[in-house]
């Protein structure tokens, strides 16, 4: 397995992995890596990303035979820039399910079983005693439901804003959901803290604070996910935890919704700007981000009852 290094961590939790590879930055970390795979005479590579920096490494590694997921790409050009073709046009499979389709020739067949992680013992123990920890110093009952909230994501388009995060937390701790943690990397934890700031009951801020394992584990402890169009969202599917994701910018329709599992996406389908862009953006094209701006909380608050019904008035 060859991934970028900030994906590294995710090789000890995936099944099946006999030797993984961090990809590098710079050129001369980057030659040294391929010399290294070169000398492991692989026969087979299973390209997934193909793209120029894939099959540039592809070809300087000689393996007798290279399969590739073949992207929609065309298709998804078509769905942000021609409006009038975007209700006409096939919806490509799910992009875990190219993955497969993409390997058949060599016996790989599907399981239906969907995704997996592997979660080791030590990384749900460290989870385990930072959240009995927090629970004792909350005064949180037992019977509260855990609610894993991921409010950032790789663009700022694909998220809701920090003011709309705020309010639903305020509105989930309202009808009775007071055991509420928010997650993130290091470059999440600014927002992350601005909405832990805003809120005048206890949350569990681990931004910046858990190692992707950690991430992992903390997530399939949970009851549910509330997420926008992220890896967290992926990660709940692979570990069995129900979840709801917001898309703004981007769509199902690219390939990338929640895999096989328990979710409700929340999206505003009748906006004919979106979607806007492929991966999401620093800001909002048109300037009032109607696609985050327009969901409903008070839906989204109901979705919540529907997987976890919780009772009391949040006192």
């Amino acid at each position: 397995m060859l991934t970028h290094m900030r994906f590294g961590e995710l090789h000890g939790a995936l099944p099946g992995i006999d030797a993984s590879f961090s990809f590098p930055r710079g050129m001369l970390a980057k030659s040294k890596i391929t010399r290294t795979l070169r000398r492991e005479n692989f026969d087979t590579i299973i390209d997934l990303q193909n793209n120029v920096v894939t099959r540039r490494l592809c070809a300087s590694l000689r393996a007798k035979r290279v399969f590739r997921f073949r992207r929609s790409r065309w298709n998804r050009w078509q769905r942000i820039h021609l409006k009038f073709r975007r209700k006409t046009l096939l919806i490509p499979p799910h992009v875990a399910a190219g993955y497969l389709d993409s390997v058949s020739d060599i016996g790989v067949s599907d399981d239906n079983k969907g995704l997996q992680l592997n979660i080791a013992d030590s990384w749900r123990e460290t989870i385990n005693n930072r959240l009995s920890k927090h629970h004792s110093e909350a005064g949180l009952s037992a019977t509260h439901p855990l609610l894993i909230i991921s409010p950032s994501a790789a663009h700022e388009t694909k998220s809701l804003p920090v003011s709309r995060w705020t309010e639903l937390l305020k509105l989930l701790k309202s009808a009775g959901y007071l055991y509420q943690v928010l997650i993130g990397g290091i470059s999440d934890k600014a927002r992350c803290d601005e909405i832990s700031q805003h809120l005048d009951y206890p949350v569990l801020n681990t931004a910046g604070q858990t190692s992707l394992h950690e991430i992992i584990a903390l997530i399939q402890t949970g009851a549910l996910l509330i997420t926008g169009d992220s890896g967290p969202m992926h990660i709940a599917s692979a570990v069995g935890t129900p979840l709801i994701a917001f898309f703004g910018p981007t769509v199902p329709e690219f390939g990338f919704a929640p895999f096989r599992c328990k979710h409700k996406l929340f999206e505003i389908k009748d906006l004919n700007c979106r979607p806007c862009t492929a991966h999401g953006s620093a800001k909002c094209p048109l300037g009032h981000f109607r696609c985050m701006n327009d969901i409903n909380l008070d839906d989204v608050l109901d979705a919540v009852k529907g997987f976890i019904p919780v009772s009391g008035d949040g006192n």
